[in-house]
């Protein structure tokens, strides 16, 4: 499995080691998607960053902070789907392997 790239913080790290082992165990992670999932988790940190500075800086639903949660969401959900990181992106997988097993249940073989 490719470790994570060098240059994630803290919070992409966390998230592609929560992540990379099941897509790499699918097949889903090679050395050739590693820019890709580092572009999720990145997305996922500026997320999460992003989000609790919204949440300490209170309830001011005018703050500019939630316009920068709401374009990280974007970026994320772009990014994971391109791994079949939701459920209408998985739905769209064509699994071309052998049938059963954990994946072929998973994608409805």
């Amino acid at each position: 499995m490719p470790p994570p790239p060098e240059f994630l913080d803290a919070y992409a790290v966390e998230e592609w080691n929560r992540i990379a082992p099941e897509l790499h165990r699918l097949g889903l992670l090679t050395v050739l998607d590693v820019a890709p999932l580092a572009a999720y988790c990145q997305s996922f940190a500026m997320w999460r960053t992003a989000g609790e500075a919204f949440n300490a800086a209170g309830e001011d639903k005018e703050n500019p902070l939630l316009t920068s949660v709401y374009r990280a969401a974007d970026k994320l959900l772009k990014h994971g789907i391109r791994f079949g990181l939701t459920p209408a992106a998985r739905a769209r997988i064509v699994y071309q392997g052998p049938r059963g097993g954990r994946f072929g249940d998973l994608l409805g073989g």
